[in-house]
């Protein structure tokens, strides 16, 4: 049976909670530990417990977000299913952990820090490669069975993603009215529809 969390873990997520509302808010440069410590709830001495300085906090809350948070897709358990079965099932996985304001205050703090910082960039690409690789790597074993046409794998799974991603971002940045009338099974059944005639085998 996992373990609770105790009081310092509950304490370090609650700056960490704080921080990524703050910094996508403000931006990393805009925002201070006592802020941060404000908005916790907590005294701005009590942050440098937990962290030395702001940097570390920062990606303390990005390997905790992005890194950790990320668990694999189970792909291989479905290797063998056809991409009509598979696709809305990962669509519907994806709009779970992305449609949600945590998610996009994440996205806004990695678009805000990673031209200034290549640590950034790097988790940044490494995720997405991740995620691509793994979505890839499923398309290519279906084109090799005839039940897609062939194409470049990464790209295919970069073009699925993206057409969730532009929904996403429509609906909890933009808050487009449009957007937020549509249910998950709307978005899945329009964006995999549309993916897979693209894909069918020539």
């Amino acid at each position: 049976m996992p373990r609770k969390p105790g009081p310092v873990e509950d304490r370090r997520a609650q700056i960490l909670d704080a921080a990524l509302k703050l910094f996508a808010e403000k931006g990393f440069k805009g925002t201070s530990n006592q802020d941060i410590a404000r908005a916790a709830g907590i005294s701005a001495g009590l942050i440098y417990f937990y962290f030395d300085k702001k940097e570390d906090l920062l990606f303390a809350l990005l390997e905790d977000r992005i890194t950790e948070g990320g668990t694999p897709l189970p792909i291989e358990a479905f290797k063998m299913l056809p991409p009509e079965q598979v696709l809305p099932m990962l669509a519907h996985i994806a709009l779970s952990r992305l449609d949600n304001q945590d998610t996009v205050n994440v996205v806004k703090v990695v678009v805000g820090e990673m031209l200034q910082r290549e640590e950034v960039r790097a988790i940044a690409n490494t995720n997405v490669n991740r995620l691509l690789e793994t979505i890839g790597s499923y398309l290519a074993f279906q084109m090799e069975q005839g039940r897609l046409r062939q194409d470049d794998p990464i790209l295919c799974a970069q073009t699925f993603i993206a057409g969730l991603i532009a929904t996403i971002m429509r609906r909890q940045l933009l808050a487009d009215p449009r957007m937020l009338g549509l249910s998950a099974d709307q978005i899945v059944t329009t964006v995999v529809g549309i993916f897979l005639r693209g894909m069918r085998p020539e």
